[in-house]
């Protein structure tokens, strides 16, 4: 009867351990990522300024993170005919404790703060920010991404 509790015990454990394991930041960045708006937040009161939608191109952008530090993007423009795609390859790092991602696309890195990572939604921030609204004080630009 105790073998049987502690082999119990020990199951139940190794799966609440798995689930930890797969809501740790990195294994949440894992998989494919779609561009669905940009929001821009005022510095000083972090009210939304401005909220740009995605739109019939930019809509499909997407970004793919392998579990080795590959990273596939997928950028799409619109043109006089429709859309046209611009592939890219190349490696990101992310980095837990200063809560950032390094991008390196095509020879051009950028390190963007993580505002938000969750099973389903990601908040990357663009830009330091331009003072937008005229206080003094830089309003950052958030771009949300949506796993599918």
């Amino acid at each position: 009867m105790k073998n049987i509790l502690f082999l119990s015990g020990m199951a139940l454990l190794s799966v609440v351990s798995c689930r930890n394991e797969d809501n740790e930041p990195q294994n949440l960045l894992l998989g494919t990522w779609y561009y669905t708006k940009t929001v821009t937040y005022s510095g000083t009161t972090n009210t939304v300024l401005n909220t740009t939608a995605a739109d019939n191109c930019n809509g499909k952008n997407n970004w793919t993170f392998a579990a080795d530090g590959r990273l596939t993007a997928r950028l799409y423009n619109a043109t006089s005919s429709g859309c046209t795609e611009d592939a890219q390859s190349g490696t990101y790092v992310y980095d837990r404790s200063a809560n950032t991602i390094t991008f390196n696309l095509n020879n051009n890195t950028a390190i963007l703060p993580v505002r938000n990572l969750s099973t389903r939604e990601m908040q990357l921030q663009l830009t330091p920010g331009d003072d937008i609204n005229g206080d003094g004080v830089a309003d950052p630009q958030i771009a949300f991404l949506v796993k599918r």
